[in-house]
This record gives structure tokens, C-alpha cells and sequence, in this order.
């Protein structure tokens, strides 16, 4: 029985949804002393990405695009489909590389996490964190299919034949292409998910004027499963390693602050989608013993602070970040369906931020608050970048200290 294939061009691609909160704190504490803390983040509503080319692109301009019958037969399950397809067109009069219609798809994607934090002064030089960050994804996919006359005249010739079910079909994919596509393939949208995203071990020593920060990242939190249609890569699925190293430099009551880090991800096998064309990412193929790298991360920031009062400070930064492209490999399909999944996962944000810090310490010390906290409320948004998402948010900081 011949199915009229049909594709729906989407391309997501969510490396580190984390909070993009940022503030260089070369500080340690003391030998003996606690703390814990809370991060809470919120992005804006992301309404858009820079391409591979660095250019800004609404969701809906960057995910719609126009479809030939031709990218509708390439769709097909199976060859054997592919060319009852090519037949079945050219049977009715269609010319394959004739316009079947336009993919609207529009994407609305919010994020806002929780980072809990706790540490103890090992010495004066030393310090030892553990961090659990907390992600909650909100999607919401809208989709639409505004056919071309020819496809329009298709599904009239097939009504007058008694071909119903074939012509119902085909109008169930302009009112709905995604939802449609998905159900065959058994896969879904998350509409919301809450989830841990990997657990760190921060291990902080000062070397003479250099703050080092030491990280183990252990795999954590929701894991891809071949029913999900967006990977958002929450849980790195193997262990990382970070290394961030700090430098201040301090004149009276203004500090300057130079940060780098590198993030390196180990590789791992798991179940994976591999899809047929770079055009159409849905696919119902599954090879079931996948290797997969996700990029390592190189970071670099500078940061200008202004203490206005021993209590009361504010600081501003300019950062870079850079992700590298993932791996992909497999035996089941060819290598070329592979190198689809690597496509678009470099990444470079470039990004700034400003924000306020409280520091109660030194009040309580004197008597002159009732604990000693650090606040800090910042702001920071993405300017520019490649395959990277154009980002708004606010960020509160919280860390209270005891013995």
C-alpha cells in the first residue's frame, strides 16, 4: 500500500541550558567555616538563535522553509516506498522538483534553574564544593503545512477516485505536519521538564595570586530516550573534567578579574534517532549502540568590580564561550546520516552582564547584621554568536556562611 510520505523541517539543537550565571569570585574561606547557597535564574522567553553564519533569525524563520514533492519522496521509510512514491507523483501529473508547500514551524522555548550549592574551608588556601543544578524547560512547538495549488490538486484527484483515506491524510499533515510525523514514529515533545543536570565537584586552591577551580562533573539527570524529539542533552551521560583558573588584580576600591576555563566531556554509547536527511531530522531508525561525544567547552571572561562600601559593591563583564562540535558515530546506517547530528553543534556566544553584590560578613563580624550572607542580583544577555540561542535573563545569588 503506497503512504504519501511527507517530512517537517525542524532542527533543534540545546547544548548548556544551564543558567548562563557568571561572576568571578577568586575568594576563599576559611579553615572550618560552612556554606550554602542558592542560585535561582530566569531567561526570558527565547525568541530566537544566530545561525552558522552569526546572523540573528526568529524560530520561525529559522525553521520553516519550502518543500519540493521530490523532498517529500527522499522522506520515504524505505526505498521501496521512495520509488512507488516517484511513481505515484509522476502518475498524477507532478513534476517532483514542483513547490508541494511551505513548513511554518515556530518555537517557543523558556528556561529557569535552581543551583544549590554547599562548601567547606578545607584550610585558608583551600576549599571543597559540591553543586546540583536543577533545570525546568518549558517547549511549546506550533506547526503548519500552507500547500502549494499542485498539492492542493492532488488531494482532489485522490477525493475523486474514492481515495479518502490517502486524501485525509494529507490534510491531517497541513493542519498538524509535526504532530502527524511524530505519532508515526512513535516520538513526543516534552512540553515541561524538571530535571538535575549532572552534579560538580569543585575543588578551590590559591596559588600565590591565582585562584584555581578543579571540577569532576558526574552524569546526572534526565536521560535521551529515542521517544523524545529534542535532545536537550541534560545529562552529559559520562564523566567531565573542568579546569578554571582566576587572576584579580586589585587598585584600592576597583578590581579586575581575568577568567578561563576548559570543559572536557568523555564519550559514551547509547540508543540514538539517526536521521535519513539533513532536510528531514525525523526518523523512525534507531541504532541501538551509538558513540557519542558531546563538544568540550573553552571559556573566557573579564570582569570589572567597584566596591562602593564594604558592604556594597557592583561589577560588569564581557564573556566568551565557545562549545565544540559533537561526535557521532555508528555501524548500523551510513556515515553521512551521522555527520547530520554534528551539524550545527559548534557553538560561540558572546555575552555581557552587570550586577549588584551584598556582602554581610564583615557587618556581622561588628555586630551590625544578624548573619553573614553574600547576595547577588545580576543581569546578563547574549549579543552575538554562532548556532547559539540570542538570550535574556536575571539571576539571584545567595550564600549564607556559619562555623
Amino acid at each position: 500500500m503506497l503512504i504519501f510520505c511527507f517530512i517537517i523541517s525542524f532542527s533543534l539543537c540545546a547544548k548548556e541550558l544551564l543558567s548562563t550565571y557568571f561572576f568571578a569570585n577568586a575568594n576563599l574561606m576559611p579553615k572550618g567555616i560552612y556554606t550554602a547557597g542558592i542560585n535561582h535564574g530566569v531567561e526570558n522567553s527565547i525568541k530566537g538563535r544566530y545561525n552558522s553564519y552569526g546572523s540573528y533569525l526568529s524560530h520561525q524563520k529559522d525553521l520553516s522553509r519550502k518543500l519540493s514533492f521530490l523532498d517529500l519522496t527522499n522522506s520515504a521509510t524505505d526505498n521501496i516506498d521512495r520509488v512507488l512514491s516517484t511513481a505515484a507523483f509522476k502518475a498524477y501529473g507532478i513534476n517532483l522538483n514542483d513547490k508541494a508547500g511551505n513548513v511554518k514551524n515556530d518555537l517557543q522555548l523558556a528556561m529557569s534553574s535552581n543551583v544549590y550549592i554547599f562548601g567547606y574551608g578545607l584550610s585558608k588556601k583551600e576549599n571543597l564544593f559540591f553543586i546540583f543544578p536543577q533545570l525546568s524547560i518549558k517547549t511549546n512547538i506550533k506547526s503548519r503545512f500552507e500547500a502549494s495549488s499542485e498539492y492542493k490538486r492532488l488531494k482532489t484527484k485522490l477525493k475523486e477516485q474514492g481515495q479518502y483515506s490517502r486524501a485525509n491524510y494529507l490534510e491531517r499533515l497541513e493542519s498538524n505536519p509535526l504532530g502527524v510525523r511524530l505519532g508515526e514514529n512513535g516520538q513526543r515533545v516534552a512540553n515541561e521538564i524538571t530535571s538535575l543536570s549532572n552534579i560538580y565537584i569543585n575543588y578551590r586552591r590559591r596559588f600565590k595570586d591565582v585562584t584555581s577551580d578543579s571540577f569532576v562533573i558526574l552524569p546526572a539527570g534526565r536521560k535521551y530516550r529515542t521517544s523524545d524529539f529534542i535532545d536537550y542533552k541534560l545529562n552529559d551521560m559520562s564523566l567531565g573534567l573542568k579546569q578554571s583558573l582566576t587572576k584579580s588584580v586589585k587598585f584600592e576600591s576597583k578590581e579586575i578579574s581575568f577568567f578561563s576555563s576548559y570543559h572536557y566531556r568523555s564519550a559514551f554509547k547509547m540508543d540514538y534517532r539517526i536521521p535519513r536527511s539533513d532536510i528531514d531530522p525525523l526518523s523512525s531508525d534507531i541504532d541501538k549502540d551509538v558513540y557519542i561525544k558531546y563538544g568540550d567547552e573553552l571559556d573566557f571572561a573579564i570582569q570589572f568590580a567597584y566596591k562602593a562600601t564594604n558592604n556594597f559593591g557592583l561589577y560588569s563583564y564581557i564573556r566568551y564561550n565557545e562549545s565544540f562540535e559533537d561526535e557521532f558515530r555508528g555501524k548500523t546506517f551510513k556515515s553521512n546520516r551521522y555527520d547530520i547530528l554534528e551539524e550545527k553543534t559548534h557553538s560561540i556566544s558572546h555575552s555581557v552582564g552587570a550586577g549588584i553584590n551584598l556582602n554581610t560578613i564583615e557587618s556581622f563580624l561588628n555586630k551590625k547584621f544578624f548573619m553573614p550572607a553574600d547576595f547577588n542580583f545580576q543581569w546578563a544577555k547574549t549579543i552575538g554568536g554562532k548556532n547559539t540561542y540570542s538570550s535574556e535573563f536575571i539571576a539571584l545569588n545567595m550564600m549564607v556562611f556559619y562555623k
